[in-house]
C-alpha cells in the first residue's frame, strides 16, 4: 500500500557552533563596535556562523531548549537596545543603515514523463501546472474552476469547483499572475489539485471516470503557504512554508522594546507542529530561524481510504521552489528573523543546500547532506542537476569574485578570476556535502546568470550585463570541471531547450548596447549547434520591440517541443512602434502579434512554420489588457499559454478555449470554447 511521507527541515544550528569558513578566512571575528541600525543600537550582536553538517534533534526537549536559547538572544538584543534619541545620533546616521534596521550588506533533459503533457525539467518527474491530462480527460484550471474536457471528443463535459483564496482583487496583479494560488497534477485515474487559502495549503484528490465529472475523495490541509511540488510514481511531493509560532510582548512606553516567547502548544505527543521531533532538521545558522519548511510525500494514487503522511521539517528554510532529481530533492534558501546577526561585507552571501533522498516506491524521505555555498541561487530549480552518479551540480552567483585563501579545503578546479558566477559539484558524505570540484569566477565583471541547462555531463550557462555569453562547462571529470567554450552574442536567453542531440535553442531578449549598460528589446530566439562539444551560434531571430514578452521567459511550461518532427513553438506577444523615429528606451505601443510561433530547423537555420493565435477567442474587454512588460515580469499572456501533442494533433490552450491543429500545416480543425468569464482578463 502506497503511503505519504514528509520531512520537516529545521535550518538552524546551536549558537555555540563555530564553523570554519573556507572562503574569506581573514574575516575579523573579534569584538565589534555596538551595531547601529540608524534607529539606535544594541550592544548585543553575533557574527553569522553556519553549520554544514545535516543534523536532527534527538527529542522534543532538545528541540524546545534550542529554540528557547535562540529566543534568549533575540530578547537580549532588545533588552540592550538604545534608541537614537538617547544616543545623540540622528535617525539617518551617516554610513549606518537607515531606519529600516538593516544590517550592513553587500551591494536537463527533454522530458517524456509518463502521460504528462507538461514541459518539465527531469524525465519521469512531473511538475504542477494549470493544463493537465489523464486517462479520461483534459483539465484546464481557471481561477477556482476546472474545465473538464473529454479526452476523445474534446468537448467540455462539466466543471469542478476547487478550494483556494481569490481575495486579491487588484486587476493588474491578477493580470500578471494568471495562476495565483492553484495548480494540479493528473495521472492514471486521479486528479490532484493544490490550492492556497489565507492560512492553509489544500490538497484535493479526485477520482475520475470516463464521461463523468471527477469526484472528490480526499482533502488534506497543511498550515502555511505553498513553495513547490512534484509528482512521481503515484506520490505527490509537497513543500510548504510556515513560521515558528511565538508571542511578542510590547511596551507602549518603550516603542523599541520587544520580548519574544515560544508558543509551547506547538509541542504535543512527541511532535513539533505535527511532525515527530526526531524528523526535524537543525537550522544551519546561529540565529532565530523563523521559517519552517515541510517536505511531504503523499500517496495520491492509493485506493480510497486513509492516506498516511510522512514528513521532514526544516526551520530557517525559505525557498521559492525545489529541485527534484532521480533520487534526491534539493531545498535551498535561508531565512532569519533575527535582528542581531552581523554580516561582514566580505562574506557576500551564503546559501544552505539541503539534500533529501526519497524512495520512489514507498515515498520515504531521508536527510542526506547539506552544503553552505557562497552566493545566491540565480535560476531556482534550473541551477541544480543530479548527475548520473548522484553528484549534485549547483550554479551560484555572488556580488563580486570569490577569493580562495591558500590552504583552503575547497577544491577549485578552475578560477577565471574576474567574474561573479560559480559552479560546484557536490557529493554527500556523512551528512555533509563534499565539494568534489568547482569552477569559480566565470563571466565578465558584473555579469549575472540568466539561464542554465544541463545536458548529460555538460552545463550550458548564460550570463549577461551587455552581451550574451554562453559558457559550456564539461562536468565529466567530477574532480576537475572546466569551461570548454565561451561565446558572445547580443541580448540574452532566459530559457534553453535541447532540440535532439545537435541543437540548443534559447529564448530571451534582444539588447542594445548603451555604453555602461544595455537596454532589453524584443523577444529573441537563438539556435546553437552543440554537436561538436562547443556552442556554435547558427541563427537568431528577433520579434517585436521593447515591451514584447513571452510566457517562456518566466515559465518553462509554456515552451512546446514536438519530438515527432523536432519542431518547437514559443508563445509570445509582440509590440511595435507607430513610426520608425523611436528611442530604444520606449516601449512599443501597438500590438503586432499575439499567439505562438512554430519553428522548424533546416540546415542550422530557424524556419518559421506557422503562426497560430487565440485572438478570436479573447473577449473585447480582455483584449484591451495587453501592455508592454519589463523583462523580469512574469505572468501569462491573454493568448496561447500551453501547447501539447494529443492523438496525432497539436492542441493549443488559452484561458478562453482550446484549438485543435494539424501537426504539419497547423490548420484548425476544431475549437472548444470555455465558459465565458470576463474576470479571466486578470487570471486563470
Amino acid at each position: 500500500m502506497k503511503s505519504t511521507v514528509s520531512i520537516l527541515i529545521f535550518l538552524g544550528l546551536l549558537s555555540s557552533c563555530n564553523i570554519k569558513d573556507p572562503f574569506n578566512s581573514s574575516i575579523d571575528r573579534g569584538d565589534r563596535e555596538p551595531y547601529s541600525s540608524g534607529g539606535g543600537y544594541s550592544t548585543f550582536t553575533l557574527v553569522t556562523e553556519f553549520q554544514s553538517r545535516i543534523e536532527t534533534y534527538d527529542s522534543c526537549e532538545s528541540l524546545q531548549q534550542d529554540l528557547e536559547q535562540r529566543l534568549d538572544n533575540v530578547n537580549r538584543y532588545y533588552d540592550e537596545f538604545v534608541p537614537w534619541w538617547e544616543t545623540g545620533e540622528t535617525s539617518s546616521s551617516g554610513s549606518q543603515a537607515s531606519q529600516s534596521s538593516q544590517v550592513e550588506e553587500d551591494v536537463s533533459e527533454v522530458s517524456t514523463n509518463e502521460d504528462s503533457i507538461t514541459n518539465v525539467q527531469e524525465q519521469g518527474i512531473d511538475e504542477a501546472d494549470f493544463v493537465k491530462r489523464n486517462a479520461f480527460h483534459i483539465y484546464v484550471l481557471r481561477q477556482n474552476k476546472i474545465e473538464v474536457i473529454d479526452r476523445n471528443s474534446l468537448a467540455v463535459i462539466g466543471q469542478i469547483s476547487v478550494a483556494g483564496d481569490d481575495s486579491n482583487t487588484d486587476y493588474y496583479w491578477r493580470a500578471m499572475n494568471a495562476i495565483t494560488n492553484r495548480s494540479m497534477f493528473a495521472h492514471d485515474q486521479r486528479l490532484t489539485v493544490i490550492s492556497q487559502s489565507q492560512e492553509d495549503v489544500i490538497v484535493e484528490v479526485f477520482e475520475t471516470t470516463a464521461g463523468e465529472v471527477p469526484t472528490r475523495i480526499l482533502e488534506r490541509r497543511t498550515q502555511g503557504s505553498l513553495i513547490d511540488s512534484r509528482y512521481k510514481n503515484g506520490f505527490l511531493f509537497l513543500a510548504t512554508q510556515d513560521n515558528v509560532a511565538v508571542t511578542i510582548e510590547y511596551d507602549p512606553e518603550r516603542s523599541w522594546w520587544q520580548h519574544w516567547e515560544l508558543v509551547s502548544e506547538q509541542f504535543a505527543d512527541g511532535t513539533f507542529r505535527g511532525v515527530p521531533c526526531e524528523q526535524v532538521l537543525k537550522s544551519p545558522a546561529n540565529d532565530w530561524p523563523g521559517a519552517i519548511t515541510r517536505l511531504a510525500s503523499i500517496g495520491v494514487n492509493q485506493t480510497v481510504g486513509a492516506i498516511p503522511v510522512q514528513e521532514v521539517m526544516a526551520t530557517g528554510a525559505l525557498a521559492n521552489d525545489i529541485y527534484m532529481g532521480p533520487s534526491s530533492i534539493i531545498l535551498h534558501g535561508y531565512n532569519s528573523m533575527t535582528p542581531y546577526l552581523y554580516w561582514a561585507r566580505s562574506r557576500l552571501m551564503q546559501t544552505p543546500i539541503t539534500e533529501i533522498s526519497y524512495d520512489s516506491n514507498t515515498g520515504a524521505l531521508s536527510p542526506k547532506g547539506r552544503a553552505i555555498l557562497n552566493g545566491y541561487i540565480p535560476k531556482g530549480q534550473w541551477s541544480f542537476k543530479e548527475l548520473s552518479d548522484g553528484t549534485i551540480s549547483v550554479a551560484t552567483g555572488t556580488w563580486g569574485p570569490l577569493e580562495v585563501p591558500e590552504g583552503s579545503e575547497i577544491n577549485v578546479s578552475q578560477n577565471l578570476e574576474v567574474g561573479q558566477n560559480h559552479l560546484w559539484l557536490l557529493k554527500a558524505e556523512d551528512g555533509v556535502h563534499k565539494i568534489l570540484g568547482s569552477v569559480i569566477n566565470f563571466g565578465k565583471p558584473r555579469e549575472d546568470i540568466r539561464a542554465v541547462r544541463y545536458i548529460d555531463d555538460k552545463a550550458y550557462i548564460v550570463t549577461f550585463e551587455k552581451t550574451d555569453p554562453l559558457y559550456t562547462i564539461n562536468l565529466a571529470d567530477r574532480l576537475a570541471p572546466r569551461v570548454e567554450d565561451a561565446l558572445e552574442i547580443p541580448g540574452f536567453s532566459m530559457y534553453m531547450h535541447p532540440i535532439g542531440e545537435q541543437y540548443l535553442v534559447g529564448v530571451g531578449f534582444e539588447a542594445i548596447d548603451q555604453g555602461s549598460f544595455s537596454l532589453f528589446q524584443g523577444i529573441k530566439v537563438s539556435l546553437f549547434d552543440i554537436s561538436t562539444g562547443k556552442s556554435v551560434p547558427t541563427d537568431r531571430k528577433v520579434f517585436g520591440d521593447r515591451g514584447s514578452f513571452s510566457d517562456v521567459t518566466g515559465n518553462h511550461h509554456a515552451f512546446f517541443f514536438n519530438a515527432e518532427d523536432q519542431s518547437f513553438a514559443v508563445p509570445m506577444t509582440t509590440l511595435g512602434y507607430a513610426d520608425t523615429n523611436n528611442s530604444p528606451r520606449e516601449y512599443g505601443q501597438e500590438l503586432t502579434f499575439s499567439g505562438a510561433i512554430v519553428f522548424g530547423i533546416e540546415a542550422g537555420l530557424l524556419v518559421e512554420k506557422a503562426r497560430i493565435s487565440h485572438d478570436d477567442l479573447i473577449t473585447s474587454k480582455c483584449a484591451a489588457n495587453s501592455r508592454g512588460r519589463w523583462w523580469t515580469q512574469g505572468g501569462d499572456s491573454l493568448d496561447i499559454n500551453r501547447m501539447f501533442v494529443h492523438d496525432n494533433k497539436v492542441i493549443s490552450v488559452s484561458r478562453f478555449g482550446l484549438k485543435v491543429h494539424d501537426p504539419v500545416s497547423y490548420d484548425v480543425s476544431q475549437v472548444t470554447f470555455f465558459t465565458a468569464n470576463d474576470e479571466l482578463c486578470g487570471g486563470y
